[in-house]
């Protein structure tokens, strides 16, 4: 289905959102922080940035267009007249490296600690998409949103709760936009394996 959704093989992929859409296709994916990749007879740890991906095709259609009028600066801009909301923004940036050290396990995190400084950077000290921790707090609110993606992703696969952002970018696709975030009555056709898409 990731295939089948993204054009090509999600091979970081090892999980999804509980609740998926209304045909039951995921419409996001969670990512696996760190891969063990091996050249030249060597084995190295190669990070991920990305903690979840938006995988419907309808849904990154409909942001994508979101993000070319403006997007991102009006989630910004609504996280700044709401302290609430840029709290939970910062929060969810906060919380990707200890996710990420979750789903690694003690073993491997304790491992990409002692190795590669790069890997080290982007698996303990970057939130979601690679934005910087220590930068977090004088970043420019539409630096911290960065990618509305992200943040949808990230609030269907951890939560809501987890990510308001994302919740709030949700609800502004299906109540302002006329997304129907939980798919259209022929959006499956996107998703299934070996179905031809509908012409528009």
């Amino acid at each position: 289905t990731a295939r089948r959704q993204l054009g090509r093989a999600s091979a970081p992929a090892i999980g999804t959102e509980a609740r998926r859409c209304r045909h039951g296709y995921s419409r996001a994916l969670l990512y696996a922080p760190a891969s063990t990749t091996t050249t030249d007879a060597r084995a190295a740890i190669k990070a991920e940035h990305a903690l979840s991906r938006l995988t419907c095709p309808e849904l990154v259609e409909a942001v994508d267009a979101w993000e070319r009028e403006g997007g991102i600066r009006a989630v910004a801009a609504a996280c700044d007249e709401d302290e609430s909301l840029l709290r939970s923004l910062e929060r969810a940036h906060r919380d990707a490296p200890r996710v990420r050290n979750w789903l690694l396990g003690e073993r491997a995190s304790a491992r990409v600690r002692k190795g590669d400084a790069t890997t080290d950077f982007i698996v303990n000290r970057t939130g979601l998409v690679g934005v910087s921790l220590e930068a977090l707090t004088s970043q420019k609110t539409w630096k911290k949103v960065k990618c509305l993606h992200a943040h949808i992703a990230d609030a269907l696969v951890r939560g809501r709760g987890k990510n308001a952002v994302g919740a709030f970018a949700l609800d502004v696709l299906l109540t302002r936009r006329g997304v129907d975030v939980d798919g259209t009555p022929e959006c499956w056709r996107r998703c299934a394996p070996g179905v031809a898409e509908s012409r528009k």
